[in-house]
C-alpha cells in the first residue's frame, strides 16, 4: 500500500469521525432544548426578569391593578425594615449566606413586598437592591433559583 493511500484512508477516517461527533452535537444540543423548554422558562430566567418589581415605584402601582378592585396589601416597617437589613448583612468578605437570600425571598408574600424592600434596602443602604443581589449573588445557579422564588409571586394580593 502506497503512502498516499494511507494518508487518504487516515484522512477519510478522521472525516468520518468529526462527521459523527458534529451530528451527535446538534442531536445534544436539540435534545437539551426541548428539555430545558418542558421544565419551563424559569430555568432560563435571571434577576434582571424582574427588573419591574425591583423598583421602588412599583408598588405604587402594580401590574394588573385598577382601583375599582379595591385596596391591596402592603406590607407593615418592621417587616420592611428587618427583610433590607437582612439582604443587606448576607454579604460575607469570604462567604455569602445565599441560604439567607432565599428565605428572605421566600418570604415575601408578593411583588409589591419585592418593590417595597427594594425602596427601603435604597433608602437605608443608599444603594440599589438589584444591582446589590447581583453583584453577590452572581453564578447563573443562584441567579436561577432567585428568578424561580420570584417567578412564583403574585403581583399584588387584595386585602379582602
Amino acid at each position: 500500500m502506497k503512502k498516499t493511500t494511507k494518508i487518504q484512508i487516515a484522512g477519510g477516517v478522521l472525516l468520518l469521525s468529526a462527521g459523527y461527533l458534529i451530528v451527535r452535537s446538534i442531536q445534544r444540543k436539540k435534545l437539551f432544548n426541548e428539555i430545558a423548554e418542558q421544565i419551563g422558562p424559569a430555568s432560563n430566567l435571571s434577576l434582571s426578569s424582574f427588573q419591574d418589581y425591583f423598583n421602588p415605584a412599583y408598588a405604587e402601582s402594580p401590574t394588573g391593578y385598577s382601583v375599582s378592585m379595591g385596596p391591596y396589601i402592603r406590607q407593615g416597617d418592621t417587616n420592611l425594615n428587618r427583610w433590607a437589613n437582612s439582604l443587606y448583612e448576607f454579604a460575607g468578605t469570604f462567604d455569602d449566606d445565599e441560604g439567607q437570600v432565599y428565605g428572605i425571598l421566600n418570604a415575601l408574600p408578593d411583588a409589591v413586598a419585592v418593590s417595597d424592600v427594594a425602596g427601603k434596602f435604597q433608602r437605608r443602604h443608599n444603594t440599589d437592591l438589584l444591582e446589590y443581589l447581583n453583584k453577590y449573588m452572581d453564578t447563573k445557579g443562584e441567579q436561577s433559583k432567585m428568578a424561580a422564588i420570584i417567578s412564583k409571586k403574585p403581583p399584588f394580593r387584595l386585602s379582602a
